[in-house]
């Protein structure tokens, strides 16, 4: 019963918002960096057509043990008209994490409502 309970507060909560879009000024977006630095970077910009007030931005990164990817700012005001830039840091947390991982950011009008369509980020470690 739960199990239902929880699938159907996702399928109604977790669901794109489809009334406001963003636009990334690139989209996707890499960062390299050679693995002796352990660290690389990338800055980019976005905004929301309709605008939004208070957003949130949410990463995720598909090897979370070996890689972190973290922003400067977490919270944003409002997404609105003009860009805002952001720094994107990825960062080996493990000492060989020589490879490619993929990372995304989401931005959320609220903690479950997804602003499509999101960042993706292809992360080279050489």
């Amino acid at each position: 019963m739960v199990l239902v309970m929880l699938a159907a507060y996702a399928a109604v909560h977790l669901v794109p918002n489809t009334s406001s879009k963003e636009l990334w000024s690139e989209n996707p977006v890499s960062i390299v960096f050679a693995a002796t630095t352990g660290v690389g970077s990338v800055r980019d910009s976005f905004k929301c057509a309709p605008p939004v007030a208070n957003v949130n931005l949410r990463t995720t990164v598909n090897d979370p043990t070996r890689i972190s990817l973290t922003l400067g700012q977490y919270n944003i005001v409002s997404c609105g008209p003009t860009f805002t830039t952001i720094t994107i840091t990825a960062k080996c947390l493990v000492s060989s994490c020589a490879g490619s991982y993929t990372g995304t950011i989401e931005i959320l009008r609220d903690e479950y409502t997804i602003i499509p369509t999101g960042l993706t980020i292809t992360i080279i470690v050489e």
